[in-house]
């Protein structure tokens, strides 16, 4: 019996042929038939595969079984369902095929494609001066995502600002982040932290100095410091150190203590009480001062009748107005003659002298000749 049928037979019907031998014993009648080779049944699935948004796609691959005879191969190759988008996407037989000897079974997969990522970063000044507004960086660069960027600032080391979306106002020291929101194929993201500074400003500072005549009152300089604003900061300057009664010329220190949004700051000024002329009182009847030197010897008297008891101070100036004698602590009695001595030894020349008692401050000059 034989068939031209082989091992590698394409699909087809092939005969059967049968050969006898003769037998005189015998009468044989043969039938020949026919050997059919059906397809064979192959079957092949995809493999699921994925890739990021924006990367390109990985190859479609797939298993077979049972094996293919021979040296037969598939020709042709899968496909997948277009789109770029994030997602899943049909992965299909496409134009994989074998020859007519086989049939193929396929089950497909799915290609997944997933969200790219996206980065953002801080951009802007890292110092800025409080100007009583709010203040801070609010740019950024970024790649990826499309989806709205917003902003979160909070406070740093000793500065108090709970995390806010409003820039900060106050100085201190501070941070922000950027954060990117996800789009359709991109994730989020946020940026590290930037820090920055907000800087004390500067007040805008007026002191006035006086330029009086003795009056026994006490004078302080007036001044104003004022915000950027336009807020009145004057509680915070100090203009105690410029107080003065006395006749001289002072060079006075005003300060400003400053605050949490500004700066300290110091100056000087340079403020007169000048030596009156005349006689000043607040009595209707003025006191009468009578200078003299004793006969003989270098001692100044100042003699007068004062209407009040209390202490009498009696002050003698150079030409130049500088205080050379103070005295100071003498006791006079009302309408009493009194008389206050200088015993200090004063060279020849002109002086001017200021005499206080009570309510009469008295004022004049006289001349040491011998």
């Amino acid at each position: 019996m034989a068939t031209t049928a082989v091992k590698l037979s394409d699909v087809g019907d092939y005969p059967i042929s049968i050969t006898l031998g003769s037998n005189p014993n015998y009468s044989i009648t043969k039938t020949d038939n026919t050997l059919t080779i059906t397809t064979k049944s192959i079957s092949v699935t995809a493999n699921a595969q994925s890739k990021t948004h924006g990367d390109p796609d990985p190859a479609l691959t797939f298993t077979n079984a049972p094996e293919l005879a021979g040296s037969d191969t598939f020709s042709g190759s899968l496909v997948r369902d277009a789109g770029e988008s994030v997602g899943s996407y049909a992965i299909r037989q496409g134009s994989l095929t074998l020859s007519s000897n086989y049939s193929i079974i396929f089950t497909g997969a799915m290609l997944t494609i997933t969200s790219a990522t996206s980065a953002i970063t801080v951009t802007g000044v890292n110092s800025y001066t409080y100007n009583g507004s709010p203040q801070g960086p609010s740019t950024s660069t970024h790649t990826g995502s499309t989806g709205a960027i917003s902003y979160a600032y909070k406070g740093t080391g000793s500065t108090s600002y709970s995390e806010s979306s409003t820039p900060p106002t106050n100085a201190g020291t501070y941070q922000v982040v950027a954060t990117l929101a996800a789009d359709e194929n991109y994730s989020g993201a946020s940026s590290v932290p930037f820090n920055f500074t907000i800087s004390k400003a500067n007040a805008t500072i007026s002191v006035v100095p006086y330029d009086v005549k003795f009056d026994n009152n006490e004078h302080i300089a007036t001044g104003t410091a004022t915000g950027v604003v336009g807020e009145d900061l004057s509680s915070w300057l100090d203009l105690s150190l410029t107080r003065h009664t006395t006749v001289d010329t002072y060079t006075d220190t005003w300060s400003f203590a400053g605050n949490s949004n500004y700066n300290s700051d110091s100056g000087t000024i340079t403020d007169r009480i000048n030596l009156p002329t005349g006689i000043i009182t607040t009595e209707a009847q003025p006191m009468k001062v009578i200078v003299y030197q004793t006969p003989g010897s270098s001692v100044v008297n100042f003699k007068f009748t004062p209407k009040h008891s209390g202490k009498v101070t009696v002050v003698i100036y150079n030409t130049t107005g500088s205080e050379i004698i103070r005295l100071a602590n003498n006791e006079a009695t009302a309408d009493q003659e009194t008389i206050i001595q200088c015993f200090s030894s004063l060279p020849l020349g002109l002086y001017t002298y200021r005499l206080a008692c009570e309510t009469y401050y008295y004022s004049g000059k006289f001349i040491i000749s011998r």
